[in-house]
Order: structure tokens, then C-alpha cells, then sequence
């Protein structure tokens, strides 16, 4: 596969006519065509690791001058923040808040 790494995200090729400066085309071109002439790169993918239980796999590209590399980060899950909810009043513990005048 091929493509090129925009803002950490991969695009892959969707040039489908070519156009060449002596007013010639390429038309359907090759991975090799793309690479020589756009700029294009092949992607290399590395083996995923093992994923232990609480954590997740967080896809990661990187690049140099003839190729993007996928890579793979262990990201732990992250345990989400306890939602306080406001206690809730029986009937009898609002009936005796009334009659004692206070607030319910």
C-alpha cells in the first residue's frame, strides 16, 4: 500500500490521471508512478503487540525519506470520574422537612 502522512493521518492515492509537463498524460498509474512522481510513499505495518487486559492499541505513523511506518502504542483504558449525584429525599424525610419549615 501506498500514500503520504497529512497531519498524522494517511491519504491514500485517488490521482487517477497524471498530467506530465510535454502535455502527455499517465493514465491509471502504478504504486512505482505515484511514488516517483507525487511523491507517495510505501507504508510499512509492524506486528501488533500483545494487548494486555486494561489497556487498548493506539495506531501511530511515522515516517523518514521512503516510507511511513504503522506502529502500534499500548494506551492504558483510563477510569472515568465518579458523577456525584445529589441525594435523593423519601416522602417522609421531605413531609417532616415541611412541617419543620426548612428547605427542601
Amino acid at each position: 500500500m501506498i500514500a503520504k502522512l497529512i497531519n498524522g493521518y494517511l491519504r491514500k492515492p485517488t490521482e487517477r490521471i497524471i498530467p506530465l509537463e510535454d502535455g502527455c498524460t499517465i493514465t491509471d498509474p502504478t504504486d512505482e508512478t505515484l511514488v516517483e512522481l507525487l511523491g507517495y510513499k510505501y507504508v510499512i505495518e509492524t506486528t501488533p503487540p500483545e494487548i494486555p487486559d486494561g489497556f487498548y492499541l493506539d495506531i501511530v505513523y511515522r515516517e523518514d525519506d521512503e516510507n511511513i511506518y504503522k506502529e502500534y502504542e499500548l494506551k492504558e483504558y483510563s477510569q472515568p470520574e465518579p458523577i456525584y449525584q445529589e441525594p435523593v429525599m423519601s416522602e417522609e424525610d421531605i413531609f417532616t422537612a415541611i412541617l419543620l419549615g426548612k428547605d427542601v
